[in-house]
């Protein structure tokens, strides 16, 4: 039992995992770009591409989601072991322990965006109505566009109503870097045309990570200049 808690609170054993998973990776960079099969990676969540394709092409992709559990647990044991034996004062503790709790969320985010995300892309004309896998719709409204001096399009948007059970829920205005949020979904506004008749290019997507990434993030950066300043001032 000595022996399993020593090699869960290994720190040689998180750096061996760590080389681990980037070597898994950068073979996954290197043979990316010269396999078909991955062009639809980016279309659907990890886990449902994973399910379909051929081990010889997803093998190491497998491995490196079983490092990063391996990783995890990892973590988590060596957390437990610093707080229990407490080698410094509270807060140099402490620090350490929220970087590995945001670095955690971040992997909590990454595991639930590849298990339940999804993207959707379409024309849409306007005054049409699209409904949504999940039940929910959205109907398009006017689209307009803002021609610059020299006649091109500089600036553009279309209106969009939210639809839940048949009536308009929520009502905005989508523009190029003004997306719209509704019931866990975001729908982005990607192109348009305005001849021969107006349709806008509407993608909509589902991160269910997201929230847990942002969170995350916070702690990690928190964590990571919290301990920079207490070095810096025990120095």
């Amino acid at each position: 039992m000595k022996k399993l808690w020593l090699l869960l609170t290994s720190l040689k054993v998180a750096i061996w995992l760590t080389g681990l998973v980037l070597l898994l990776l950068a073979y996954g960079a290197f043979i990316l770009p010269r396999e078909e099969i991955f062009t639809a990676m980016n279309a659907e969540a990890l886990f449902t591409w994973l399910l379909k394709a051929p081990l010889i092409y997803s093998w190491w992709l497998w491995g490196a989601i079983l490092v990063l559990a391996l990783l995890t647990v990892n973590t988590i044991f060596c957390s437990v072991d610093s707080v229990i034996k407490k080698r410094s004062a509270f807060l140099l503790v402490l620090a350490p322990q929220v970087i590995h709790i945001g670095f955690l969320f971040m992997l909590l985010a990454h595991l639930l965006s590849s298990m339940g995300s999804y993207k959707l892309t379409g024309g849409v004309p306007e005054g049409i109505g699209v409904r949504l896998p999940n039940g929910q719709g959205f109907r398009l409204g006017k689209i307009e566009a803002t021609p610059g001096p020299q006649g091109y399009i500089t600036d553009w948007e279309a209106q969009i109503e939210h639809i839940v059970g048949g009536h308009v829920v929520k009502a905005d205005v989508l523009r190029p870097n003004k997306p719209s949020f509704h019931g866990g979904l975001g729908f982005y506004l990607k192109d348009l045309r305005l001849e021969p008749s107006p349709m806008a290019l509407i993608e909509v997507s589902r991160e269910p990570g997201a929230l847990w990434a942002l969170i995350g993030g916070i702690l990690f950066t928190a964590g990571t200049v919290a301990l920079v300043m207490l070095k810096i001032r025990r120095e």
